[in-house]
């Protein structure tokens, strides 16, 4: 059973990096099969989703500062105005960041300076409507 949750962390880190990295098969065999109790298996896949999702804003955060050094693609003034916009807006789409290729919403909030204890609870709900409605599955 130790192994099964491993499993399950290890996966859904996986799948929640900007280019996922495989699927919660653990996690959907132990649903499909029964007779589990799915309280830390669904705790543990909230976990790797969420410590997925900091790699991805860690790295949009790197992109971001990276960005400051050269600005010949984005002007100050441009990244100042979608900074503004990812900030006042952007961060309503931050739970979605399940959806196929969704880990790059949580990139862009990093590289446009959406702080992490805004993206935590967002990234938080999502992950936790996600289970809680089987999207999953």
């Amino acid at each position: 059973m130790q192994q099964f949750y491993s499993d399950i962390f290890y996966e859904n880190l996986g799948q929640s990096v900007v280019v996922p990295a495989g699927h919660s098969i653990t996690y959907e065999a132990m649903v499909w099969f029964g007779g589990y109790d799915l309280t830390v298996p669904v705790i543990l896949a909230i976990a790797g989703a969420v410590i997925g999702c900091f790699l991805n804003w860690g790295l949009g955060y790197i992109l971001g500062s990276i960005r400051e050094l050269n600005n010949r693609f984005l002007s100050d003034d441009k990244h100042k105005h979608l900074s503004g916009l990812a900030r006042k807006y952007g961060i309503f789409l931050l739970p979605f960041f399940w959806i196929p290729l969704g880990g790059l919403l949580v990139v862009g909030a990093g590289f446009f300076g959406v702080r992490w204890w805004i993206m935590l609870p967002m990234v938080l709900i999502g992950s936790a409507a996600y289970y809680a409605l089987g999207l999953n599955l």
